[in-house]
């Protein structure tokens, strides 16, 4: 069987432009600008600069600052949810890349036994779906797409069934660092979700759907791991654990479970 994957690469805003002999082997749906002419390139260096300037307790106060700003933003009113004015959802000039991406999804369907679509969607640490979300949602709900696997939220949000198929908004984080200045607490950033799909070898259909949560944990050293919760039950736990999984589970699945488990089942079909 053949997985086909959506992939979003994100070099570009870290200064990076890919060689023409590079970009042969990522398949992008909006080309890079050539180098030197802008992008983000130039907001990233003016950042690299900034910081490098600051020191001691004021870069930490910088960071410091910087942290408690984005750890208000879900409780502004919704300020943060997509960042996408209603009226660019239907802009004339984002019409291309739709058409594209829904044609790679058939092309893929034509060539692949399974299609799941890597979507990198929804503003970071949105608490809500936001409009521009559901919009790329129901058009994907149009086409032969098999699975959609949110992310770029950075936290744990909702998923469901179209016609058997299961769509997710966002796993979270799978490894991130708690307490790093971008991360936003609240909304169970540290959390993720590691989404199982079994296949069942002799109909090469879809047998079952299940979950699995981690955490990321920062040690004495500093250093952030991932750890399953099975396995911070055991070495970790604090009294917090089970109403997080519990809420972790909700937001996710759409039903609480506050048992800690290796494994929670969503949808098992008939073979």
């Amino acid at each position: 069987m053949c997985l086909t994957f959506g992939v979003h690469f994100n070099s570009e805003f870290n200064g990076n432009i890919l060689s023409e002999k590079e970009s042969v082997l990522v398949d992008l749906l909006k080309q890079q600008p050539k180098s030197g002419e802008g992008g983000f390139q130039t907001k990233h260096n003016c950042t690299i600069k900034a910081e490098k300037i600051l020191k001691g307790k004021l870069l930490r106060l910088y960071y410091k600052l910087e942290r408690n700003c984005f750890r208000l933003r879900p409780y502004t009113g919704g300020a943060d949810i997509d960042t996408v004015n209603e009226r660019e959802i239907h802009n004339p000039n984002h019409t291309p890349y739709i058409e594209r991406l829904l044609n790679k999804i058939q092309k893929a369907r034509e060539e692949a036994d399974f299609v799941v679509l890597c979507l990198h969607c929804g503003g970071q640490y949105n608490d809500e779906i936001g409009l521009y979300t559901r919009y790329i949602h129901n058009i994907l709900k149009g086409t032969k797409v098999d699975l959609v696997v949110g992310t770029h939220p950075h936290c744990v949000l909702g998923s469901y069934f179209d016609k058997n198929r299961l769509f997710t908004y966002s796993l979270g984080n799978f490894s991130f660092t708690p307490g790093e200045k971008w991360y936003v607490d609240t909304v169970h950033a540290e959390y993720a979700i590691i989404l199982n799909m079994y296949i069942d070898e002799t109909t090469k259909k879809i047998a079952k759907y299940t979950y699995s949560i981690v955490k990321n944990i920062i040690g004495q050293e500093g250093i952030s791991r991932v750890y399953p919760i099975t396995e911070l039950k055991k070495e970790h736990y604090d009294e917090n654990l089970n109403l997080d999984v519990k809420n972790v589970t909700k937001r996710f699945a759409g039903k609480s479970n506050p048992k800690i488990c290796d494994e929670y089942l969503i949808k098992e079909y008939k073979i």
